[in-house]
């Protein structure tokens, strides 16, 4: 029995090909790349991505930690971004000091907005 499955790295790889090839002929990318942001399937890739980070588990500058995210709480930003209502939250900056002539910023995201940015 064959397969029709196709696998999420199959995807994102014909994804990546069609983006290149857009970009290479001119063709506008708006389209194709508002079909994959629209697509749930990969706003929960990318949540899963983001749990798996090594600072997962630490609350952001909203005291929440990825933890309190659910499925449901999940869908609904996800429809919340598709019907353009989604309001990110501010994001706090901390400057690092450098020896570089610029100081180095780091951005603390809070949970609901690391799925979406």
């Amino acid at each position: 029995m064959i397969s029709t499955t196709v696998s999420p790295e199959t995807k994102l790889s014909r994804t990546r090909d069609k983006i290149q090839y857009c970009s290479s002929n001119g063709y506008s990318l708006k389209r194709e790349l508002q079909q994959e942001i629209n697509n749930f399937y990969n706003t929960l890739t990318a949540f899963n991505k983001i749990a798996t980070n090594k600072g997962a588990g630490k609350p952001g500058v909203d005291n929440e930690t990825i933890d309190v995210i659910n499925l449901g709480k999940l869908e609904r930003y996800h429809q919340e971004y598709v019907n353009n209502g989604y309001n990110p939250k501010p994001v706090k900056r901390i400057l690092i000091p450098s020896v570089e002539p610029k100081n180095l910023v780091m951005t603390l995201s809070n949970v609901s907005n690391k799925d979406f940015r």
